[in-house]
């Protein structure tokens, strides 16, 4: 159920972003915010390379456009970190079963 909902809300998001750049720009605020909640959407989706990169997209224009210190790349760099910490987690899962073999 929860991955028919997914599959129905990313493209309303894709559509959504896209209207977002093409009226402010891929660097307005608001596009990056939708990378962030773009990448969240893949995380939950499993689509971690896909994730990964919009992450760090929204992570890049945040620090390049409103400063390290702005409050919203602050939390993006929280939501980026929580995702590497999760992709590690999981790396090393399967490294702990790979080697239970």
């Amino acid at each position: 159920m929860r991955q028919q909902t997914y599959d129905l809300v990313e493209p309303l998001c894709q559509r959504a972003l896209e209207i977002i750049t093409k009226v402010h720009g891929g660097d307005h605020p608001d596009a990056i915010y939708g990378y962030t909640i773009l990448a969240s959407l893949y995380t939950h989706q499993g689509k971690m390379v896909d994730a990964g990169a919009l992450y760090q997209q929204a992570l890049v224009q945040a620090q390049t456009m409103l400063g390290p210190e702005h409050p919203h790349t602050v939390v993006i760099s929280q939501y980026y970190a929580d995702f590497l910490r999760q992709m590690e987690h999981e790396v090393g899962s399967q490294t702990d079963a790979d080697g239970q073999r």
